[in-house]
C-alpha cells in the first residue's frame, strides 16, 4: 500500500522553529564542546515551551484530498501535532510528547519505568545488579530480545546506541550520560568510545560510572535511550534526513528504507507524515497503530473532531469541547518552566534580592493568563515524578508582594536587571507577565528578546542575569531534575549554583540503594534549593492534553506522555 494514498490528504508543512538541525553522526567532528553543549541544550529545552502540546505551535497545512481511512478491527488511529514523524532517538526532542510516544512504540530500552508503582521493571534487560558501591552496573539482556528483522539485540547494539546519542548534534540527551566514565573524553573527541560502556559477550552490558550512581536503571528507562541496531547507521550517507524523519528521500529514514526497531510495534509502512505499526511481539492486542502527522495541535484536533482518528493531542482551548463518545485526558508532563537567576553575576549575589524576585511573581495568575493548559509549578521536581512534594517550598514560593517590597527596602540600592528570553509567543507572554509583577514591587527590568539562534549564543557566554528556561528531566526521577541543574560543574547548571553541602548530599543520595530512602534524600536537597538558595523561580508545568474516543480502552498516560500499548484495546 502506498503510504501517500493510505492517508489521503497530504501537504507541505513547516515546523515551529524553522531551523534545520545537523545530522547526528558518530564521528569526532560532530562531538560537542562543553560550551556548545550548554548552548544546544538550552535552546532545545527553551524551544519546547514554544512548541508544546499545551500551547502555541506555528504551522500550516496545505489542502489535501478528502480521502481518509476507515479503521477495521482493533486499529488505534492517532494524530500527532508535528510536521514530520521522527523515529531517530538521536534526533527526537524529549520535551515533545509526540516524539517520545513514537520512540516508545518502536524501540525498547534496557529498563522500563512503571509510573504507577514508581519502580523499574525489565525491558530488553531481564535483570541487572550493581557492584563496587554502585559504580559498576551489569545488565543482562533477555534471551528473546530481538530487533524487528529477527536479529538478536547484542551488547554492542546498546553501546553504539548510547554513544551515537552522546555524539549527536541534535539531542540534549547525551549530556545525561556524563555520569559514565570516559563520557567527557568521548564528546570532546579525545576517545573513540565511551570507556564506561562495555559490551561483554553476547548478553551483558557493563556500565562504569565516575562516582556511585544508584539511579542508573531509572535513567536508562527514558524512551530516548531506545536501542537501535549498531549496523543500522551508515556514516556520511547522503540520503540521511537531518531531522531523523521517516520518509526522507524515497520513503527512507536514517535507518534505511524503514527503521528497524526493538520495541513492541514495528513499522510496516511509513512516510514523513504517516506510519502504520503492527505488533512485533506477543502481548500486544491491537492489530495496528496508524499515526498521521497533522502539523500542529489545531490540525490534530480537527482530525479527531471529524472522526478520522481515535486519539489526538489537542490545544487547551479544546479540552472542554471533548464530549459525547470521547473523553479528554489531562496529565502532568515532565516539562517545566522557570525563571533562572545567574548567581555568578554580582547583581544577583544577594539572597534577599533573589527572595524578593520570587515573592513578587504571581505564578498562578501568570499561568492562567499566559500559559493555557499548563499548571503552576510547585518547586523543581514536577508532579508525576518520584519525590514530588507540593509543599516543598514551605511558603517560600508564594506570591507575597508585601514581603517582596520589605526585602527590597532592606536592600536599599536595588540594581536594575535584564531579563532575556527567546522570541516564541509563549515566552514573550511569560516574560511580560513576570516583568509586570516585578514592576509592581518596584523592580526595574529590561526585557531582551532574542531569536532562538541568538539566544543560544548569548547563553553560552554566561552573561545573562534573569532568563527564562524550559526544562525536562527526561527520566521521571528526582536525580534527573536536581543533579543536572544544581550540581557543581554540571554542563546544564545554567544558574551557576555551587554548594558543597548540596554536592555532598547528592553524592549520598546517589550512593543509596533503597529507592524510598533515596527519594527522601532528594526531597531534602530540593527543599534546600527552593527555600534557601533560591536560584530559580518556579513558574509552570506542562500537561499532556489528549482526546480519546470512548471505544479506546486502557490508555494510561505516563508523565513523559507515553503509554503502554499492550494495555490498549479498541472496541
Amino acid at each position: 500500500m502506498n503510504p501517500r494514498r493510505f492517508w489521503g490528504r497530504r501537504g507541505e508543512r513547516v515546523g515551529c522553529s524553522g531551523e534545520s538541525v545537523g545530522t547526528p553522526r558518530q564521528t569526532r567532528d560532530s562531538r560537542i564542546t562543553r560550551r556548545r553543549w550548554i548552548a544546544l541544550a538550552f535552546l532545545a529545552v527553551v524551544g519546547a515551551w514554544g512548541c508544546s502540546s499545551a500551547g502555541d505551535r506555528a504551522g500550516r497545512v496545505s489542502d489535501r484530498a478528502a480521502e481518509t481511512t476507515v479503521a477495521t478491527g482493533e486499529t488505534l488511529r492517532m494524530a500527532m501535532p508535528t510536521a514530520k514523524i521522527v523515529l531517530d532517538p538521536a534526533a527526537a526532542v524529549p520535551t515533545r510528547q509526540e516524539d517520545m510516544i513514537l520512540l516508545d512504540l518502536v524501540y525498547d530500552t534496557l529498563t522500563r519505568f512503571d509510573h504507577r508503582n514508581k519502580r523499574v521493571t525489565p525491558a530488553l534487560a531481564r535483570r541487572w545488579h550493581a557492584s563496587d558501591g554502585f559504580k559498576t552496573w551489569t545488565f543482562e539482556l533477555a534471551p528473546d530480545a530481538r530487533f524487528h528483522d529477527g536479529t538478536p539485540v547484542r551488547p554492542e547494539d546498546v553501546k553504539k546506541s548510547l554513544e551515537r546519542l552522546a555524539a549527536s548534534r541534535v539531542s540534549l540527551l547525551g549530556a545525561r550520560l556524563e555520569v559514565l566514565d570516559g563520557y567527557s573524553d568521548f564528546v570532546a573527541g579525545r576517545a573513540g568510545e565511551i570507556r564506561g560502556i562495555e559490551s561483554v559477550g553476547d548478553s551483558q552490558v557493563v556500565f562504569h560510572t565516575r562516582a556511585p550512581y544508584a539511579p542508573l536503571p531509572e535513567l536508562l528507562s527514558a524512551p530516548s535511550f531506545g536501542v537501535v541496531p549498531a549496523a543500522g547507521f551508515v556514516e556520511g550517507r547522503s540520503d540521511q534526513d537531518s531531522t531523523g524523519a521517516v520518509g526522507s528521500g524515497e520513503d527512507r529514514s536514517a535507518h534505511g528504507p524503514l527503521p528497524v526497531g526493538s520495541g513492541p510495534m514495528k513499522v510496516v509502512e511509513g512516510s514523513e507524515t504517516a506510519l502504520r505499526l503492527e505488533p512485533a511481539r506477543e502481548g500486544v492486542e491491537l492489530d495496528a497503530v496508524e499515526i498521521r502527522a497533522e502539523g500542529d495541535l489545531e490540525g490534530s484536533w480537527r482530525a479527531f473532531r471529524e472522526g478520522e482518528v481515535d486519539w489526538a493531542m489537542i490545544p487547551a482551548s479544546a479540552v472542554d469541547d471533548v464530549k459525547g463518545e470521547a473523553e479528554a485526558m489531562v496529565v502532568p508532563h515532565v516539562t517545566e518552566l522557570w525563571v533562572g537567576m545567574n548567581l555568578t553575576r554580582p547583581e544577583l549575589s544577594s539572597p534577599r534580592l533573589r527572595s524578593a524576585i520570587g515573592f513578587a511573581v504571581d505564578r498562578r495568575r501568570l499561568v492562567s493568563r499566559a500559559l493555557p493548559g499548563a499548571a503552576s509549578l510547585e518547586g523543581v521536581i514536577p508532579a508525576g515524578v518520584v519525590g514530588f512534594d507540593p509543599e516543598v517550598c514551605g511558603g517560600e514560593c508564594d506570591h507575597d508582594p508585601e514581603r517582596s517590597r520589605e526585602l527590597l527596602q532592606a536592600i536599599g540600592d536595588v540594581p536594575s536587571l535584564a531579563f532575556d528570553f527567546d522570541s516564541t509567543p509563549r515566552s514573550r507572554r511569560v516574560a511580560r507577565a513576570v516583568a509586570e509583577d516585578l514592576a509592581d514591587v518596584g523592580l526595574r527590568v529590561e526585557l531582551r528578546e532574542h531569536e532562538p539562534s541568538e539566544y543560544r549564543k548569548l547563553f553560552a557566554t554566561r552573561s545573562v542575569q534573569l532568563f527564562l528556561l524550559g526544562w525536562t528531566g527526561v527520566a521521571a526521577t528526582p536525580d534527573s531534575y536536581l543533579a543536572p541543574l544544581f550540581a557543581s560543574g554540571s554542563v546544564e547548571n545554567f544558574v551557576g549554583f555551587a554548594n558543597k553541602g548540596f554536592d555532598d548530599g547528592l553524592a549520598k543520595a546517589r550512593s543509596t540503594g533503597d529507592p524510598a530512602e533515596r527519594a527522601e534524600l532528594y526531597s531534602k536537597l530540593e527543599a534546600a534549593v527552593v527555600r534557601f538558595a533560591k536560584p530559580v523561580v518556579p513558574i509552570a508545568q506542562n500537561r499532556t492534553l489528549v482526546a480519546v474516543a470512548r471505544r479506546v480502552r486502557g490508555v494510561d498516560i505516563a508523565p513523559d506522555g507515553t503509554f503502554d500499548v499492550t494495555a490498549v484495546r479498541v472496541r
